[in-house]
């Protein structure tokens, strides 16, 4: 359940890194290419192989493949479908099925570009000390959560769905914070003696949130590593967090 969350919280980071190397202009522009059009090309080639056989399984259809996407019905049936999603981030599912966290991750590299450039500003940067001298207190990390409870209060009643407002301002809340951690270092090692200080295995599969963003520092520094000269390093992050199930597959 927060194997998405880490995949926001690490790009988020990366964000960091990218503009610390790019203009805003720039940035926006490379997300154009990398997220924008991979999405919207997906849509327009998979979705309609993902609706197909869909629709098949659930016994709504029978019939070739040509027949389902030139079937009048069958494009009414969609088009109503988007009618009734209106202005909601739903819409990325139900344009890209599977594709919907390309969706997700374009709308908040725009949405938080502001921000983050403002945060490189000398306004910005003084919130980021602040930030980092409230984080590095005991306890202050705990400040990150207070979004996501408050989004688990204010917008999940009203907003249960899976990809509706309160998963998409969630995973938002992720990127941003991924920004943070490493915009500061007092941030990062506040992480870093978090992580040394954290649980058996077993008890962080219990409470797997107490260490995503450790976690996720854990996972970009393997992107680093190259066999053969670090297998050994490899292996221990592996066997460390094999209980989560979250950096094994950056092993293969």
């Amino acid at each position: 359940p927060w194997g998405m969350p880490l995949f926001f919280l690490i790009s988020g980071a990366g964000t960091w890194f990218a503009l610390k190397r790019r203009t805003g202009r720039q940035y926006a522009s490379e997300r154009v290419k990398r997220l924008l059009v991979p999405f919207l090309a997906g849509s327009l080639i998979l979705t309609p192989i993902m609706a197909y056989y869909e629709t098949r399984h659930k016994g709504q259809f029978v019939g070739s493949f040509t027949g389902f996407i030139l079937e009048p019905e069958v494009i009414k049936y969609f088009s109503a479908g988007f009618k009734t999603i209106g202005f909601n981030p739903r819409i990325f599912g139900a344009l890209g099925y599977h594709l919907w966290f390309l969706g997700f991750l374009f709308t908040f590299s725009l949405v938080a570009l502001p921000l983050f450039l403002w945060l490189r500003g000398p306004s910005g940067e003084r919130f980021i000390g602040r930030l980092g001298w409230l984080c590095e207190k005991r306890g202050g990390l705990l400040l990150l959560l207070i979004p996501l409870v408050l989004i688990q209060f204010v917008l999940r009643p009203n907003y249960p769905g899976e990809h509706d407002w309160a998963g998409f301002t969630t995973m938002l809340v992720f990127f941003v914070s991924g920004y943070f951690i490493y915009s500061d270092e007092r941030i990062t090692r506040a992480n870093q003696e978090r992580l040394a200080h954290r649980p058996s295995p077993g008890a962080a599969h219990l409470d797997p949130h107490n260490n995503v963003s450790a976690l996720g520092h854990r996972c970009l520094a393997l992107k680093h590593l190259k066999r053969p000269r670090h297998r050994a390093t490899m292996d221990r992050y592996r066997r460390e967090w094999l209980g989560l199930g979250i950096c094994h597959p950056l092993h293969g």
